[in-house]
């Protein structure tokens, strides 16, 4: 000052007090002139200003920790002011404060950024609707979310989904948005299978309400899909509400088990189709079932196969009883005829033998013998009529048959955990036959296959069915891991069983089958440690097996 310099404004400095502490104060100083203008001396004031300051060091302290608390959010995030024209309306906002990942989404670096305009760099902000539900927000207060908007984040970038949400703070708008892309594309792909899917996925509480429906129901049922939100599952099926079958597997459920049921469910129409549910348990946030999804489809072709199979075989299981019946009566009436032939042959012999010649009794015992033969050559015949199962002939190919009694078994399979190995159903094997006893014969062997297979562990049960050439032939071959056949394993096992609640005739049922198509069945031991049938049976003479 003396040297005609100037002090400088807001010029603050710590001062020790008497106390021996410091304090912020604020020191003007003004000079002192004599009458031709030369500095004498100076003045002094002070001001305490030292709570001003030390609000100004919090403040500066929290701008930091805030400004370090931006800088680590993964998602962007920018304080924006209104930038107003002349009448007071909003025309555009400007940058006061960005995190790195907004610089990094806009293109522009922090230096750059703060302090420029908003709408230069954000086409997407350039929508007359965002932007007036901006300006309504920083007016009124109300915080704005808008959830999978398709916008692009700074000029030259495509297209894409973003969470945004957007606050006022002061006199400005905190903005922060987050990049959903995969998510939107996630959940697009899911909605269009699920939408053109054959099957229907259904989440469910434990109580049985519905919480999501995929779209296809409406394609398989007719309904749509707020029709069953907040609704119990239980009320589409058949039974009008209780479902004792789902109800009964509760516990299995909570424990975590997956399952497999069985129901009727009807349309929006009110017409009824059967339903196969495959149930999965939903586990919630600390580890516990909170509910339950289904993955179903309808299988009311399968079921209508199965049912008419079921005709069927019941068919053929009544002719099969008739016939075992025709063979047993049959043999026990040729047996007291054989020997009244026999007898009448030794007596004519004594009579011709006896002296006078033969008389009365010598005339009528031709004829017993004549009626003796009448009767069992007619017995024989009815026991041939009875034996012969009529097959419907037609071409068919025995790889469809296989599949179709696989598709038929494969509940009791899966419900047993066996591992099914198939090997050659993919190939065409053309034959002359009736589809229906084959399937049945199939289904015999299998049934025989998973009752052995029951004295397994859960998990170790292995079945194996496959079809290969044979010359002209092809053959069929069931194979298991289980106890297999008592030895020696020959034809005599085809009435015989060694089940407890067994009739015998399973095998003999086979046989049968496969000799009215001009095949064989033979029995034998597995490469897999079980039992293994093999069905021989002929191609079509004009064409044999092929891909």
């Amino acid at each position: 000052l003396l040297a005609g310099g100037t002090w400088p404004d807001d010029c603050q400095l710590r001062l020790r007090t008497a106390s021996g502490g410091y304090r912020w104060m604020e020191v003007t100083v003004a000079a002192l002139r004599d009458a031709d203008g030369t500095i004498t001396g100076y003045v002094s004031a002070l001001r305490d200003v030292h709570e001003l300051v030390r609000t100004r060091q919090r403040e500066q302290a929290e701008r930091r920790r805030l400004q370090a608390t931006l800088d680590s959010l993964l998602d962007p995030h920018v304080l924006i002011e209104a930038v107003r024209d002349s009448q007071g309306e909003v025309v555009d906002f400007r940058y006061l404060a960005a995190n790195p990942v907004a610089c990094s989404a806009v293109g522009v670096p922090l230096e750059r950024l703060l302090g420029a305009r908003v709408l230069p760099l954000v086409p997407a902000l350039r929508d007359s609707e965002l932007f007036a539900r901006y300006v309504h927000t920083l007016e009124s207060g109300e915080p704005l979310a808008l959830d999978n908007l398709v916008l692009s984040e700074a000029i030259g970038q495509p297209q894409r989904h973003y969470d945004l949400r957007v606050v006022k703070l002061g006199e400005g708008l905190v903005v922060t948005w987050r990049d959903v892309t995969e998510r939107a594309e996630m959940l697009e792909t899911i909605e269009l299978l699920t939408r053109n899917s054959g099957e229907l996925v259904v989440r469910l509480d434990l109580d049985g309400i519905i919480r999501w429906v995929s779209p296809s129901l409406t394609a398989l049922l007719g309904w749509q899909p707020h029709q069953w939100l907040g609704q119990n599952g239980a009320a589409f099926l058949d039974h009008g509400g209780t479902c004792p079958g789902y109800m009964d597997a509760r516990p299995r459920l909570l424990a975590g088990e997956n399952l497999v049921c069985e129901d009727r469910i009807r349309a929006q129409d009110g017409s009824l189709h059967w339903l196969e549910s495959y149930i999965t348990p939903r586990f919630g946030p600390q580890g516990t079932v909170d509910g339950m999804v289904l993955s179903c489809r309808l299988i009311d072709d399968r079921r209508a196969a199965q049912e008419a199979l079921e005709l069927k075989g019941e068919e053929l299981r009544r002719k099969l009883r008739t016939s075992l019946a025709a063979s047993a009566i049959a043999h026990e009436i040729k047996k007291p005829l054989g020997l009244l032939l026999l007898h009448s042959q030794m007596a004519r012999r004594k009579l011709a033998e006896a002296e006078g010649g033969p008389g009365t009794l010598a005339e009528l015992i031709p004829a017993i013998e004549s009626d003796a033969r009448t009767v069992v050559s007619t017995i024989e015949s009815m026991n041939t009529l009875l034996r012969s199962v009529p097959t419907e002939a037609e071409l068919l190919d025995l790889g469809n048959v296989v599949r179709s009694a696989l598709l038929y078994q494969r509940p009791r399979l899966e419900a047993r955990a066996i591992r099914l190995d198939t090997a050659g159903l993919e190939a065409r094997w053309l034959l002359e036959g009736d589809g229906s006893q084959l399937q049945i014969a199939l289904n015999n062997l299998i049934d025989n296959a998973i009752e052995a297979l029951a004295t397994l562990p859960c998990g170790q049960a292995r079945l194996k069915v496959g079809l290969e050439p044979a010359g002209n032939d092809v053959v069929l071959t069931v194979e298991d891991n289980g106890p297999g056949f008592p030895k020696p394993c020959t034809d005599q096992l085809l009435l015989r069983t060694t089940k407890e609640s067994g009739t015998g005739v399973g095998l003999f049922v086979v046989e049968q089958i496969v000799s009215n198509h001009g095949g064989e069945l033979t029995l034998g031991s597995s490469e897999l440690g079980g039992a293994s049938v093999r069905l021989r049976l002929p191609l079509r003479r004009d064409r044999s097996a092929g891909a």
